[in-house]
């Protein structure tokens, strides 16, 4: 990969964070908070305030990103997507 192949986006990053809280009454589901962090100077900022809150419990962990797509009418639209950098959501019984 060439220097010139890199990109980087001028805003700051926005990194989603999901939580899950095992059921407290047997054979429940489990629940899950969701998360955007933006005011983090960098990725390591975002991943201790995600362990921090996650105290333990179970955690996956995002970047989001846009996608720029040319309609047919050749105006520019951008889809947020978002990338699991790491974690796993928790199994069901």
């Amino acid at each position: 990969m060439r220097e010139d192949d890199v990109f980087e986006y001028p805003d700051p990053a926005t990194y989603r964070v999901r939580i899950w809280t095992p059921p407290v009454i047997e054979n429940y589901s489990w629940a899950v908070d969701e998360y955007e962090v933006t005011d983090v100077q960098d990725v390591r900022d975002a991943l201790a305030w995600a362990e921090n809150e996650a105290a333990g419990r179970p955690m996956e962990f995002f970047v989001k990103w846009f996608e720029t797509q040319i309609t047919s009418k050749f105006e520019f639209i951008s889809t947020p997507q978002m990338t699991k950098l790491f974690g796993l959501a928790p199994k069901e019984d």
